[in-house]
């Protein structure tokens, strides 16, 4: 049974719009859908025949293939591991221009960790840049 078939044919929509779809959603979807399978699996072999009324026993060939499944999906997903990235922005009011540091996945998703909503953000820079270092202001400096 395939527990992902609505996802897969919207993804199918999407692709044939020219979007790329990464290797790994498939990959992803896959693991799901055997996932589902073994546990549907185990869940079918349950039998509460002679047991008390909290008990059910199950199959433990289909029990240990379960756990197979979710070690292998536990022991194999990627570890991101966040980023360092200087956002900077300026607030309009003032024309100040200011630098946050976050920690993100990516330059884009850096946007996300500041929590500033009077921050007009304009760019994320890899790594943690500070003033009169790697970041210099117009006027700093002179004079």
């Amino acid at each position: 049974m395939a527990y992902t078939t609505q996802l897969r044919s919207f993804l199918a929509e999407v692709a044939e719009k020219g979007v790329e779809i990464p290797d790994q959603i498939s990959d992803l979807l896959n693991t799901y859908d055997a996932i589902g399978n073994s546990a549907l699996d185990l869940i079918l072999s349950a039998d509460a025949e002679g047991c008390s009324e909290d008990l059910t026993v199950v199959n433990a060939t289909k029990l240990d293939n379960l756990s197979e499944v979710l070690s292998v999906v536990r022991d194999n997903s990627p570890k991101v591991q966040p980023v360092k990235f200087s956002v900077v922005g300026i607030y309009p009011e003032s024309g100040q221009i200011v630098c946050h540091h976050v920690l993100a996945p990516n330059g884009a998703r850096a946007f996300d960790f500041v929590d500033d909503d009077h921050l007009k953000m304009v760019v994320s820079i890899a790594g943690h840049h500070f003033e009169g270092a790697s970041l210099t202001y117009p006027d700093q400096g002179k004079g």
